[in-house]
């Protein structure tokens, strides 16, 4: 399965391949001990470091959304039973969504 990560720290946007997502794969991912979901439109979503905005350098925005969002990101989909799956976005267009943002 693809997962589509935003790195803001390093200005990166790639796809990884795991077998599952599931709260190890998240925790491990994202670097954190809490995370928060941001629907992106029906099916997608954007999970995120709940506590990104507490660090230094980790901010972007992405079209769609109405904020500035912080840490590490994986973007995903869900089905219709509310399991994740992979994303529809490819990360080529999750590049053109998103831009990255300094705040001193």
């Amino acid at each position: 399965m693809q997962v589509i990560k935003i790195d803001p720290f390093n200005k990166e946007i790639f796809s990884q391949q795991c077998d599952k997502i599931d709260l190890d794969y998240i925790y491990k991912e994202i670097n954190c001990d809490t995370f928060c979901m941001v629907r992106l439109d029906e099916y997608n979503d954007l999970i995120l470091d709940d506590s990104g905005l507490l660090k230094p350098n980790s901010y972007f925005q992405i079209d769609g959304y109405g904020g500035t969002l912080a840490g590490y990101g994986l973007v995903v989909a869900h089905d219709d039973e509310g399991e994740t799956v992979e994303s529809s976005y490819s990360p080529q267009e999750i590049q053109q969504k998103v831009s990255f943002v300094d705040i001193v």
